[in-house]
């Protein structure tokens, strides 16, 4: 079973209350441990062990990335953006939305685990009822059991083609790259710390394309040269090495939740007691819904703050519901879009405080079961939308039924009704003639064909054939004129061609010169290195020479010293059998006497 993981910061405590859905900390000491019961798993070694995750892949939504990172979706639509462990800016939702592919590369390393052992005991509140909203507010749905020292990385890049022709193919090409299994058919995007995006082939597949990137990392240190841009190869090239780099400069990343539904005391405390714990994972993936359209909704409102801008560059669409362009149409959608946004913060509000109400009301668009849905879900299993919520209101519980889930507005409904922007015409005027190509696109109306009652042999034929006169004159007219520009292009090609082989041809005999130059270079260096070695070799024989000579002086100075130490040793021995004799001759006379 894998670990329930939240993002680290710095006023985290093991045994504190935790909501894993809004991400926010709860009492501090809800569950409590002795010293000895936390438990270091790590290795004091040189290099230690390392769990490493990689990952790259194209995601479509934010919510992915949302999902990836392990970061809250509560806490992202509350904050109004979505920014990733290790960095403070925040992804440019609009440049996400209008690129053709997203990329997100990510590198989770884990080096050391902190964790509670088995013996943390419930610790609860005085005067607080279980399963009340001040329990669930103070304890939260789960508590921090241990911390995870690691590193992680992300990178996502947005690539926007901008052959647009082409857009199919490349994003084609691009996930190809990503998926590919079999190096023999496909060149995959590796994270080999040896190889880059460029060097196995991928480059040509970003040619046409502009990217914008955004990176960001915990642990690590410093990853990257500074003079090194980011590009895609960098990104590629730091993942790869970014295990190393944590092995050595590894920091807390990640909090690990327990549910109190798994603490033994809790249970045994919540026996006989009407507790229900908070239980999110039925609402997690609808919350995702509600993120997406949050965003969508804020790049909805800064498209209409665009129309009302620059109105004339826009033009409505086509249909009764279509929207227009007056000022007090832009102001009022502009209105409902930032209530809508309101209702969504509402709505994750109500849901982090009594998620079953979403089984109970059953989210939005619950209602809006159509007559050909209604009829086809009898039919198949005898279940309608009516039966659905006679259904609902049987089985509700005491919650937050004031908000009604089903008033949700998908952002998706507005978007059919927006203004567009006006196509770009090549002419100020006749631009539907111009854009159309049937045959027939330069006859005005002719009027109604002939008929016995009319007699259109005369003046109408002449007035259709000036007509056809007229247009025959313009397709002239306009064929003269697209061979002219035709040939002004095959000119301006052949002069690039030229401009192009001037240019090669240039840039040939300078890399010649370039290479003559290296080549007379390494030729100086071979003989100063020759020279220099000859030099070097005179030098230590030099140097010897004056060794042995200061040696011998040494060794000639040291025995002068011996000889004169010597006589001074015969002298005073001398001395001294002279003295002995003396005092023997002068005790034996003592003797006598």
């Amino acid at each position: 079973m894998s670990l329930t993981l939240a993002p680290y910061n710095d006023a985290m405590r093991i045994g504190q209350g935790f909501n894993s859905y809004t991400h926010e900390i709860c009492i501090d000491g809800a569950v409590v441990v002795d010293a000895e019961g936390i438990h270091n798993d790590s290795t004091q070694v040189e290099r230690p062990s390392q769990v490493v995750s990689y990952s790259a892949r194209a995601v479509e939504k934010l919510s992915d990335i949302i999902q990836t990172m392990n970061v809250s979706y509560p806490h992202s639509i509350k904050k109004g953006s979505v920014t990733v462990s290790g960095s403070n800016s925040a992804i440019d939702e609009a440049t996400f939305k209008s690129a053709d592919i997203n990329i997100i590369v990510t590198v989770k390393v884990t080096n050391q685990t902190t964790l509670i052992k088995n013996n943390a005991r419930f610790v609860p509140m005085k005067g607080i009822e279980p399963s009340s909203q001040a329990f669930n507010e103070a304890y939260g749905d789960s508590y921090i059991s241990g911390f995870i020292k690691g590193g992680e990385f992300t990178g996502i890049i947005s690539v926007k083609v901008i052959d647009r022709n082409n857009v199919d193919l490349t994003v084609k090409k691009i996930k190809a790259r990503l998926d590919a299994k079999d190096s023999s058919k496909a060149t995959k995007f590796t994270l080999n710390s040896s190889d880059s995006f460029s060097s196995r082939g991928s480059a040509s597949v970003m040619e046409n394309t502009e990217s914008h990137i955004h990176v960001s990392w915990m642990g690590g240190g410093q990853i990257k040269n500074e003079n090194t841009p980011w590009d895609i190869d960098s990104i590629f090239k730091a993942a790869a090495a970014f295990p190393q780099r944590v092995s050595e400069r590894p920091q807390l990343t990640w909090a690990i939740l327990t549910k109190y539904k798994s603490n033994r005391s809790f249970i045994e405390w919540a026996n006989n007691k009407p507790v229900k714990t908070l239980e999110y994972d039925q609402v997690s993936s609808y919350t995702a819904e509600l993120f997406d359209s949050y965003m969508d909704y804020k790049i909805l409102l800064k498209y209409v703050q665009l129309i009302i801008d620059d109105p004339e560059s826009y033009e409505a669409v086509d249909g009764e519901d279509a929207l227009d362009k007056s000022i007090d149409t832009l102001l009022g959608v502009r209105f409902a879009m930032r209530k809508e946004q309101g209702k969504i913060i509402e709505a994750i509000s109500v849901l982090s405080r009594d998620p079953g109400i979403l089984s109970r009301q059953g989210g939005w668009g619950n209602g809006r079961a159509n007559k050909v849905l209604n009829r086809i879900l009898s039919k198949t299993t005898g279940y309608t939308s009516e039966k659905s919520r006679s259904a609902t209101q049987k089985d509700s519980v005491h919650g937050h039924e004031g908000f009604d889930f089903s008033a949700l507005i998908p952002a998706e409904v507005w978007r059919r009704w927006m203004p567009i922007p006006k196509l770009a015409s090549p002419t100020s005027s006749n631009s539907k003639t111009s854009t159309t190509l049937s045959p027939s696109a330069g006859l005005p109306d002719l009027g109604p064909p002939p008929s016995d009652d009319q007699d259109w042999h005369g003046n109408y034929a002449s007035a259709l054939q000036a007509k056809l006169n007229a247009v025959t004159r313009d397709l002239e007219a306009k064929t003269e004129e697209h061979t002219g520009q035709a040939k002004r292009f095959q000119d301006e090609i052949g002069r690039i061609k030229s401009d192009s082989a001037s240019e090669l041809e240039a840039l040939r005999s300078k890399h010649n010169d370039e290479l003559e130059d290296i080549r007379k270079r390494q030729s100086d260096y071979d003989t100063l290195k020759a020279g220099q070695q000859s030099e070097i070799e005179q030098t230590l024989q030099r140097l010897e020479k004056k060794k042995q000579e200061a040696v011998e002086a040494v060794r000639k100075d040291e025995q002068e010293k011996y000889g004169i130490l010597q006589k001074k040793h015969d002298d005073l021995s001398r001395q001294l059998e002279s003295s002995m004799a003396n005092t023997s001759f002068e005790i034996d006379r003592i003797d006598r006497l």
